[in-house]
């Protein structure tokens, strides 16, 4: 009896002493590669939009992506086209954002875009509110599309949910910072 009480006692303590020290062998880091990002984008575009009962439209073709890693940004660039009633337009634009984490849909967004250049095709030069509908419109579209969506069960180990602390952008892709928590 006590041979198997002592057993039961080392087994409860295996497993309380496995449980606490598990936190230790979850990776702290997850790595985004630049290819899985391209791919992402490869899936998600050509993008086509309409607005306002179709008088105005947009078409995204599949966008480049550049990691800025000194500024902790990335940039996103690509060509339209843009069709306002009879008006059609031709351009190329380049927008840099800020990368956000939304646990809700275990994905990684666009935040913070800043639109750095919109140019037209033929050297046109069209109104200001041309060029901010276009670029409202460019970068709403760009914002609701994610960069990665981790699959369900993914950020969970070992029966701990894992925390996205920080994103950085590095010279490969996009470097997570992770924390297990019960």
């Amino acid at each position: 009896m006590q041979c198997r009480f002592n057993i039961m006692r080392l087994i409860l303590f295996c497993l309380i002493f496995g449980v606490t020290t598990c936190a230790t062998f979850i990776p702290r880091v997850y790595l985004i590669h630049t290819n899985q990002l391209l791919d992402t984008l490869q899936k998600q575009f050509p993008l086509s939009l309409e607005k306002g009962a179709g008088f105005v439209g947009l078409t995204i073709g599949v966008p480049q992506l550049a990691l800025i890693p000194e500024q902790n940004r990335v940039s996103v660039d690509g060509d339209f086209v843009a069709n306002a009633g009879k008006l059609g337009l031709v351009g190329h634009f380049t927008v840099s954002s800020s990368l956000r984490y939304d646990a809700e849909q275990s994905a990684i967004y666009l935040k913070e875009t800043r639109l750095d250049s919109l140019q037209f095709k033929g050297g046109h030069d069209f109104p200001e509110r041309v060029r901010s509908r276009i670029d409202r419109i460019v970068s709403e579209s760009i914002l609701k599309r994610s960069l990665h969506r981790f699959q369900p069960g993914e950020l969970a180990a070992l029966g701990f949910k894992i925390d996205v602390e920080a994103i950085d952008v590095v010279h490969n892709g996009i470097l997570m910072k992770l924390r297990p928590v019960r």
